[in-house]
């Protein structure tokens, strides 16, 4: 069974009752000019995500895996809500994981946001690839009517299971890029998921079954207001890619194997505005099923070189590090080694804003101890941690 879950969340008018058409034709001026004249002056802000890291002791299945900036309300036209979240629970044992996610706060003139989410469940079989390309249709309300220049990015995921949790063997989230017809803007989401498990910790049944929640946001904006730039790196559609392979007796490295870059050409000067590189898609393939130790998508850093934008970006994933069998005793005892291969990939988008009025940097980190005999449904409170703040 699946269910569809738009969510908009629009910056409001100073006097929302009025809207920006009516206000035009009150003052007797042509709406559509005077809409983008206002558009010029309107303040918008949003919260990008830019990733995560997410580490356990010992290695594990996946129960529980989120990452995602949730939600971005506005009540008014000068302060907002964001809800950052993390969320983890292992396939049996207890154990404790560490995690940052990495995010970006932006306010900036001439440009608004929509933050909207997917929510389906994913239904498979073991070892069996489930696919999924939905075709929404965003109906543009507000100032989103006299946008003309888009960008849809990713705002994060959450995967829980429902039955016995899986090793990963593959996970695909992109959002194909979007077009407008009138006021409503039509996108894709494509989504694939593989889950296996023949370890001895597996129940004996073939049913893959896990709630799933994909978040993304809509950012509009004029020429003037919004530049969107796609990468220019070799390889699929532009996309970053890792690529390697590892034994049970050489570890791998996040520093070393798990780095990546991206470039942008032609794009604004960099005194004009302020730059934010986003995810439009992500990609990690195993030659196998695993358990997991480590998994890091993340966006580190942003270098202007003249009129080019080059980035720096983490796509990991470990399976095992030297001493988890002591990290959780007794239940670490059983953890073990395997060798594989891995291929991460991430699409990206440049967004670059010329009227940006606040721009920073943050990570919302922890860490969730999970006891599995305690804390009862891996999609519960006791899985997630939640930080609210308000974005200017």
């Amino acid at each position: 069974m699946s269910r569809r879950s738009v969510r908009l969340h629009l910056s409001a008018l100073a006097k929302p009752e009025i809207g920006l058409r009516r206000a035009a034709e009150v003052a007797g001026v042509n709406p559509v000019g005077s809409a983008r004249g206002i558009l010029s002056r309107y303040r918008s802000s949003a919260v990008f995500w830019r990733g995560f890291r997410h580490t356990w002791g010992y290695n594990h299945r996946v129960n529980r895996f989120a990452s995602f900036v949730r939600d971005l309300r506005r009540s008014d036209g000068d302060a907002g809500e964001a809800v950052v979240g993390h969320g983890a629970a292992s396939g049996s044992g207890p154990d404790t994981l560490d995690f940052e996610d990495y995010c970006t706060r932006l306010t900036a003139t001439g440009v608004f946001f929509q933050s909207e989410n997917f929510q389906y469940r994913i239904t498979t079989l073991r070892g069996v690839t489930s696919r999924r390309a939905v075709r929404l249709e965003v109906k543009l309300e507000g100032p989103m009517r006299f946008c003309d220049t888009f960008a849809v990015v990713l705002g994060g995921y959450d995967l829980c299971s429902l039955e016995d949790s899986e090793k990963l063997v593959d996970f695909r989230f992109r959002v194909l890029e979007p077009q407008r017809e009138q006021d409503v803007l039509s996108l894709t989401l494509d989504v694939e998921f593989t889950g296996h498990c023949r370890s001895l910790e597996c129940e004996d049944h073939v049913d893959v079954v896990y709630d799933a929640d994909f978040h993304f946001l809509i950012v509009g904006g004029t020429p003037d207001t919004l530049n969107v730039v796609a990468s220019t790196q070799s390889g699929q559609d532009g996309w970053a890619e890792t690529s390697y392979d590892w034994d049970t007796d050489h570890e791998v490295r996040r520093e070393k194997e798990g780095q990546a870059n991206v470039r942008f050409e032609d794009v604004w000067p960099a005194d004009t505005g302020v730059s934010v590189i986003a995810f439009n898609a992500l990609e990690t393939r195993l030659d196998k099923e695993a358990h997991m130790l480590e998994w890091t998508t993340a966006i580190r850093e942003l270098r202007p070189q003249g009129t080019a934008v080059e980035g720096d970006l983490t796509l990991f994933f470990k399976n095992w590090t030297a001493g988890m069998q002591g990290e959780h005793r007794p239940e670490s005892l059983f953890a073990f080694r395997a060798g594989g291969s891995a291929t991460l990939s991430a699409g990206t988008t440049l967004l670059q804003f010329r009227a940006a009025e606040h721009h920073k940097k943050f990570s919302h980190a922890g860490r969730i101890q999970w006891r599995p005999a305690q804390h009862g449904s891996p999609c519960g409170d006791d899985a997630e941690r939640l930080t609210r703040f308000t974005v200017p």
